[in-house]
């Protein structure tokens, strides 16, 4: 069983592979084109879940989100600090907090060194919150690592159906441009299970660039 799942995850990857490759042969029909953008993408912070009386958003900090000290924030991109911060030893101390966050150490285009504990626990962590909650996963541009992680949490929470790739889930709940490469897909199978079946190369947005 193990082996027939592996094969299927090599033969999903490869499938995502020859998806990019084909992509990329229509720029020669775009050269004389010299800024093609993809399409207009969003903007402030989008709520992709609710579960029980929990909401759960995506947002890039390039995109003009309207966040304040109510939100949980989970800082994929180390955008966010506090002007007090105590965690870990003085537990009196945590109330004088600025900011509710999470930071998780994610390189941009990659995947962090996280593994499914961590996932699992904060999945535990939300359903067990008897307080509503309003979380919000944010990166930079909003796509690459916030859409992994709405995709992983969506899976853990029992939010995206068995049958749906949790990819095309979140693109349709959120973003298009959500998850970016094969190390984020690969991340997105190996914490939850799932199988990726969308292309997720990483979209061009300035041909001029890519071209030169």
């Amino acid at each position: 069983m193990r082996n027939m799942l592996m094969m299927r995850r090599r033969n999903m990857r490869n499938m995502r592979n020859t998806e990019k490759k084909s992509e990329i042969t229509t720029v020669t029909a775009m050269e004389s084109q010299p800024f093609i953008r993809t399409p207009a993408c969003h903007t402030g912070h989008i709520l992709v879940y609710e579960v029980g009386n929990h909401k759960i958003y995506g947002a890039g900090a390039s995109r003009s989100p309207n966040l304040n000290t109510r939100h949980v924030i989970v800082d994929l991109a180390g955008n966010f600090s506090s002007v007090i911060k105590c965690e870990g030893i003085f537990p009196h101390l945590e109330k004088y907090n600025h900011r509710r966050l999470i930071k998780i150490d994610w390189p941009d285009y990659g995947v962090p060194n996280v593994g499914k504990e961590f996932w699992f626990d904060f999945a535990r962590s939300i359903l067990m919150h008897e307080q509503p909650l309003e979380i919000v996963f944010i990166c930079d541009g909003g796509h690459g690592r916030t859409g992994t992680a709405l995709a992983i949490i969506g899976c853990l929470l029992g939010l995206i159906p068995d049958d749906v790739c949790p990819v095309k889930f979140v693109r349709g709940r959120y973003c298009h441009r959500a998850v970016e490469g094969n190390d984020q897909a690969d991340y997105i199978e190996r914490i939850t299970g799932r199988l990726v079946t969308t292309s997720v190369y990483r979209e061009v947005t300035d041909w001029a660039k890519f071209l030169a």
